[in-house]
């Protein structure tokens, strides 16, 4: 399932993965009792990625690319360039020729032309 981005009135971002698309809730309340309003923009942009001018900012974030948590330590001898989530195992792309580097090294390509 897709993951949705709902804004807080403060605007506190909060994703959310438990829905299919075509049940998309407008709102959603927060454990804590807040209520938040579905962001459709925040939803559309690239993962890990924050919008600067309408661009994509660097850097970015990508479970695709990343491993688990616990394999991080074995990836980061295998490519010392590439940068991942300690926490997460995500993979971190610090610039576009960062990611096109180390996408190379692992022998994959950008189908998305990013």
């Amino acid at each position: 399932m897709p993951i949705f981005v709902y804004r807080t009135e403060d605007g506190e971002e909060h994703e959310e993965y438990f829905h299919p698309s075509e049940k998309t809730p407008e709102t959603i309340k927060l454990p804590d009792g807040t209520k938040a309003t579905f962001d459709l923009g925040a939803t559309m942009r690239p993962r890990g990625g924050r919008l600067e001018g309408g661009k994509a900012a660097w850097p970015k974030k990508s479970n695709a690319f990343g491993v688990h948590p616990s394999q991080v330590p074995e990836q980061m001898r295998r490519d010392p360039k590439q940068k991942f989530d300690r926490k997460t195992g995500e993979a971190i792309f610090d610039s576009p020729g960062h990611m096109k580097g180390c996408l190379k090294r692992a022998g994959f390509t950008d189908l998305d032309g990013v």
